[in-house]
C-alpha cells in the first residue's frame, strides 16, 4: 500500500509541473524528467544542489529512491526529502514520514512518522490523512486514539478517499470511540460501495441481511452481495448461495446457488464448502453425486468444520460415494467430537461399543455416551445406562474418569 502510495504522488507532482524559474542546470533537469530522462535529470538537479526548489529537491530524492536515473540509494533519499520537507514541501512530509514508518534509509521512529505525517495532512496530503488514522485506529506502535483516528480518517474521507470512507464506516459500525452509529456507517459505506470498493458492498450486502440498523431487506442484501460477488468476495458469494438456496433473493434457484456456493468454494471458503457438498449429497438443485459431495466434505473437513468432519466420517461409515472405511470414518468423527459434534461423539460410542474401525472397548464407549450426555444428549444418556449393565464397576468408574477428563481437556481447549 505504502509503495503505490509514493508512486501516486509522484504522477500527480509530474502532472502538475515543476516552478519554471531556475537556472540552465535546473531548467534541463525539469526537461529531462518532462521526457523520462532521469539520469540526465539526477545530473543537472546535483549540478546545482544549492540552487533547488523544495519541488526539485523533492523530485531529486525521489528519483535516488526509486533507483530511476541514479542507483537507488534510501539514505541519500532520505537527505532530500528532509531538505525540501523542511521547507514546508508536503509532498516531501508524506515521504520522509514514509521513510521513517519502514525504516528505509533511516532509523523506524514513530514519533517522527506522526511528525511528518500530520505536517502533510495539514497540508491536505490524503494518504497522510488515511495513514494517521490507521495508526491510530490500530494503536500501531503508538497509543491507540480513536478521537484522532475518526478526525483523520473523515478529512481523508470527506476529499473522497475511499479506504477511509470505509474505515470511517468501519467505526461508526463497530462503535470505536463513539456510540454505535448505523446509519452514518452506511452513509460512508455506500459512498465507498459507489466507488467499487468490494468491501463496502460487502458489508452493506450484511446491513440488509442482518437488518442491523435498517430493516432487513434480502433483495437490498442481494443486490449488493452480488456486486462484491462478482469482484471476487467469497463471504458474499457464499450468502449469494444461501439466499438462493432458501428463495430468499425473491427467487429459489438451485442453479444460481450452486454457481455462487462453487465460486466461493474454489476460493477455500469453508462454509461454501459445506454448502457445496450438502447440494451434491442431496441432489438439490443437481443430480445426486456423492463423490462430488465427499469431496468438498474434504475440503470443508480440513479446514476444521466440525459438520463437514461428521459428513464426511458419515460417507465413510456408510460407503457413500467412497469405499466403506471404519477407520477413515472413527478419524473423522473424533476430529467432530473434539469440537462438541454430539452426534459425532454418540457415534464413537457405538463404534468402540461394536469393534467397528476401533478395538471393541466398553470403557471408551461408555466414556464417549458420558460426553455426549453431557452435551444433551439424551439417548446417549440411555445407551450408556444399558451398557452397564454388561460392565464391571472398575470399567464404569474408569470410563467416568476418562470422560471427566476428556471433558476438562475440551474446556482448556476452547
Amino acid at each position: 500500500m505504502y509503495k503505490l502510495l509514493l508512486k501516486s504522488i509522484m504522477a500527480i507532482l509530474l502532472v502538475a509541473g515543476l516552478t519554471p524559474l531556475a537556472n540552465a542546470d535546473v531548467i534541463k533537469a525539469r526537461q529531462a524528467i518532462a521526457r523520462s530522462d532521469f539520469k540526465t535529470a539526477v545530473e543537472e538537479f546535483k549540478k546545482s544542489q544549492n540552487q533547488l526548489t523544495a519541488e526539485d529537491q523533492y523530485m531529486l530524492g525521489f528519483m535516488i529512491y526509486s533507483g530511476k536515473g541514479a542507483a537507488q540509494n534510501y539514505n541519500e533519499a532520505v537527505t532530500w526529502f528532509a531538505k525540501s520537507a523542511e521547507r514546508g514541501y508536503a509532498a516531501a512530509q508524506y515521504n520522509l514520514g514514509f521513510m521513517y514508518f519502514k525504516g528505509f534509509g533511516v532509523e523506524q521512529d514513530f514519533k517522527q512518522v506522526i511528525n511528518w505525517y500530520t505536517k502533510a495532512a495539514a497540508q491536505g496530503i490524503v494518504f497522510a490523512q488515511y495513514n494517521l488514522g490507521f495508526i491510530y485506529a490500530k494503536g500501531k506502535d503508538v497509543d491507540q486514539n480513536f478521537e484522532l483516528a475518526l478526525k483523520w480518517y473523515a478529512t481523508a474521507a470527506e476529499q473522497g478517499y475511499l479506504l477511509a470512507q470505509y474505515n470511517l464506516g468501519i467505526m461508526y459500525y463497530n462503535g470505536e470511540g463513539m456510540a454505535q452509529n448505523y446509519p452514518e456507517a452506511m452513509s460512508w459505506f455506500a459512498k465507498a460501495a459507489s466507488q467499487g470498493y468490494a468491501d463496502a458492498q460487502y458489508n452493506l450486502g450484511l446491513i440488509y441481511y442482518d437488518g442491523s440498523g435498517v430493516a432487513q431487506n434480502y433483495l437490498e442484501a442481494v443486490r449488493w452481495f452480488t456486486k462484491a460477488a462478482e469482484q471476487g468476495v467469497a463471504a458474499a458469494q457464499n450468502y449469494l448461495g444461501n439466499l438462493y438456496n432458501n428463495g430468499k433473493a425473491g427467487v429459489q434457484s438451485y442453479t444460481e446457488a450452486l454457481k455462487w456456493y462453487a465460486q466461493a468454494a474454489e476460493q477455500g471458503h469453508v462454509k461454501a464448502q459445506y454448502n457445496l457438498a450438502n447440494m451434491h449429497f442431496n441432489g438439490a438443485g443437481v443430480g445426486q453425486n456423492y463423490e462430488k459431495a465427499i469431496t468438498w466434505f474434504a475440503r470443508a473437513a480440513e479446514q476444521g468444520d466440525a459438520k463437514a468432519q461428521y459428513n464426511l466420517a458419515n460417507m465413510y461409515n456408510n460407503g457413500q460415494g467412497v469405499e466403506q472405511n471404519y477407520s477413515e470414518a472413527v478419524k473423522w468423527y473424533k476430529k467432530a467430537a473434539k469440537q462438541g459434534e454430539v452426534n459425532a461423539q454418540y457415534n464413537l460410542a457405538l463404534k468402540y461399543k461394536n469393534g467397528q474401525g476401533v478395538v471393541e472397548s466398553y470403557v471408551a464407549a461408555h466414556m464417549y455416551f458420558n460426553i455426549a450426555t453431557s452435551s444433551g444428549d439424551k439417548q446417549a444418556g440411555q445407551r450408556r445406562d444399558e451398557l452397564e449393565t454388561i460392565m464391571t464397576l472398575k470399567q464404569i468408574e474408569q470410563a467416568q474418569e476418562m470422560a471427566a477428563e476428556w471433558l476438562k481437556n475440551q474446556q482448556l481447549i476452547q
